[in-house]
């Protein structure tokens, strides 16, 4: 199985069940992950947003396959919002465990690129990787 590439516009590619498949975050699709897994607060608290920010950031959720499962619908709902959560396990079983991960963690660092120009001035960088 091909690794998950970087496709030059924030999204990260990834073959599976014989075509390509995009992953990309952004902030809708962590609100409704947050949402889908009751990381809710009451109005006004926000000490569930920083329990999910915590967990989601240090990959607590792609531990388990259930976790697993549910970031990669999250992560591929931007671009396949017509996916299923069966879909979704057999894409994650076509690529294996680990390649999942990869493509989550690719996906993550460039969800919010830093805007300061890489070494070539035009390419963005990922956040928190290297410059390209």
């Amino acid at each position: 199985m091909a690794p998950p590439t970087w496709n030059g516009q924030r999204n990260v590619e990834l073959e599976a069940l014989g075509r390509k498949w995009t992953l990309r975050f952004d902030n809708n699709d962590l609100i409704d992950m947050q949402r889908a897994l009751g990381y809710v607060d009451k109005p006004g608290s926000i000490d569930k947003d920083h329990e999910f920010m915590t967990d989601f950031f240090r990959g607590r959720f792609w531990k388990s396959f259930l976790g697993l499962r549910t970031t990669m619908k999250f992560a591929l709902a931007c671009h396949h919002p017509e996916l299923t959560v069966e879909t979704v396990g057999q894409i994650v079983s076509d690529v294996g465990f680990k390649a999942c991960v990869a493509a989550i963690s690719e996906a993550l660092a460039w969800m919010m690129p830093e805007r300061e120009p890489s070494k070539d001035g035009e390419t963005p960088r990922p956040f928190g990787g290297p410059t390209p």
